[in-house]
């Protein structure tokens, strides 16, 4: 399987991981058929893709998925290709928990963009800005969310 540039993913178990952690960044997909074009063991697919986003926005994209399948109609490979950008667009300016010193409150501010600084980690956008007033805390209340 390979979705748009992203290296090709190989195997049952990979391929489930991979797609279970890309429906993790939307909260549901629904897609609209336009095109079937090919044979039985070849096909490319045309939809337009309806995702709800976990901010609770809705994106409509459009998407192509080709298709090989063997004599037994076992899918042997799976190409797809969309622009995702705009499903991770969020408006600005965002909300960002920054920690300046190991031992010191995180502090919530507004960025322009995400910016990662040296030494640092984007762990995840936060949907919701709650107190926090440790590391411990923000991984507590991350654990708790529904991303």
């Amino acid at each position: 399987m390979q979705s748009n540039n992203n290296p090709t993913v190989e195997g049952k178990e990979a391929i489930v991981q991979f797609l279970s952690n890309y429906w993790k960044t939307f909260t549901s997909l629904e897609h609209d058929l336009l095109n079937i074009y090919g044979s039985d063991s070849a096909f490319v697919l045309e939809a337009l893709n309806h995702y709800k986003r976990n901010d609770g926005k809705t994106v409509t994209l459009r998407a192509v998925a080709f298709t090989d399948r063997n004599a037994n109609g076992l899918v042997t490979s799976v190409r797809f290709y969309t622009d995702v950008a705009p499903l991770f667009e969020y408006e600005k300016p965002m909300k960002a928990a920054r920690l300046y010193q190991i031992g010191t409150p995180l502090r919530i501010e507004e960025v322009p963009e995400p910016t990662l600084r040296p030494g640092g980690a984007i762990v995840m956008k936060l949907r919701q800005v709650k107190p926090l007033l440790s590391t411990v805390q923000l991984d507590a209340w991350a654990l708790q969310q529904s991303w």
